[in-house]
């Protein structure tokens, strides 16, 4: 056996450890549940969306801060984040409120849509009183709020930020001076217009 054999069994060994461990490693970078988002420094986040499985790209300066009732539903899914700053980037293809726990450079996902603040049923989400069912079909004014004949204070208006569904009355009092317009803002997130009528 020459003496250079030796040097040279213990090269390639080498040379190749290292390239299974580049491997292994590669692998597990490119593995990632659902969930799990990558920044490329700290420029651009890489997701997929956890509701319609499309591949999310965006920016950090694309996301929005929660509202202060906004941030309250969502500690109490999460009560570890409170006084943490919170915020959400909004799914283009599904309107999925991704919320993330933003500190400094580092962004953790928290989850979809974790501020929705009730299932929807027959009472208001914000003063719990009973809701009137409209007297026309479902989607008749569909894409036409200003051509309703009349707006109850007990009809119930669906916030499409949010989820909730509150009546008129606790709409009109969130809205005071607060838009330029009259247009409708939602009690729970002081987000608008709300231009849907809940049909229960």
């Amino acid at each position: 056996m020459s003496l250079w054999a030796v040097p040279a069994a213990v090269g390639f060994a080498l040379a190749g450890l290292v390239v299974v461990l580049v491997l292994v490693l590669g692998a597990r970078l490119r593995v990632g549940g659902k969930t799990t988002e990558r920044s490329r420094g700290n420029k651009t986040v890489e997701m997929t969306c956890t509701v319609c499985q499309r591949a999310l790209v965006f920016s950090p300066a694309e996301m929005v801060l929660l509202s202060p009732p906004e941030s309250a539903l969502v500690v109490r899914s999460h009560p570890k984040v409170v006084g943490r700053r919170l915020a959400e980037f909004i799914c283009p293809y599904c309107d999925a409120a991704h919320c993330f726990c933003v500190q400094g450079k580092a962004m953790d996902w928290l989850g979809a849509n974790l501020y929705e603040p009730q299932t929807k049923g027959s009472l208001c989400g914000e003063c719990k009183r009973p809701l009137r069912r409209p007297p026309w079909s479902p989607g008749a004014y569909a894409g036409r709020f200003s051509k309703i004949p009349e707006l109850l204070p007990d009809f119930g208006l669906l916030c499409p930020y949010c989820g909730a569904v509150c009546c008129v009355a606790c709409c009109t009092d969130a809205t005071r001076g607060r838009t330029p317009d009259g247009s409708m803002l939602c009690p729970r997130c002081f987000r608008g217009p709300l231009e849907t009528v809940f049909d229960f």
